[in-house]
């Protein structure tokens, strides 16, 4: 349902799941996806926070779980919260790239660019090379006054994306600025 855009729906049939079974944490997760799709940001929260409550009673810790909710807390600009999260998913999963990537994002965002280029190195030792890999790279260059290897990073996404995309041409016009792009 989630994957055809009936978030209500989904909601819904979630939200029986957990009132039938409310100490199995992966309702409660999928109650926070669906949350999250919905733009309910808070709710997605509190229904992720309940996962990993559940999650810790039963002596399971899902690094997944704590990377969604880092994932609403940074939509919801809570940094240092978001932070966390992603640290306590890379603690449980050291090789999940997902909550490595996203704490590059975080670290950007607090002008920690130098621990956000050590996150991202870190996820291209994990064989991750997709296209956002050299676009915090090149975001976390810029703020370090790095406008060269920016641009090294720069040429390297628009290779990965379609000369038709919608994301090339966003690309191209966020670094303009370098080198007359």
């Amino acid at each position: 349902m989630l994957d055809r855009g009936q978030v209500e729906a989904a909601l819904d049939l979630f939200r029986k799941y957990t009132d039938s079974k409310p100490i199995d944490p992966e309702g409660y997760f999928w109650e926070g996806v669906a949350l999250d799709e919905a733009g309910n940001l808070e709710e997605a929260a509190q229904a992720y926070e309940t996962a990993i409550e559940k999650a810790d009673s039963l002596d399971l810790n899902s690094a997944e779980i704590w990377t969604n909710l880092g994932n609403v807390l940074l939509k919801t600009n809570k940094l240092d919260s978001a932070e966390e999260k992603f640290k306590k998913a890379i603690e449980i999963d050291p090789h999940l790239v997902p909550a490595r990537l996203n704490l590059a994002r975080v670290l950007i965002e607090k002008n920690e660019c130098q621990g956000a280029l050590e996150s991202l190195n870190r996820c291209a030792d994990l064989h991750f090379n997709g296209p956002q890999l050299a676009y915090y790279r090149a975001k976390a260059l810029l703020k370090l006054g790095r406008p060269e290897e920016a641009a090294v990073q720069v040429d390297k996404l628009l290779l990965q994306l379609p000369v038709d995309s919608e994301l090339r041409l966003r690309a191209q016009q966020e670094f303009a600025a370098i080198k007359g792009r």
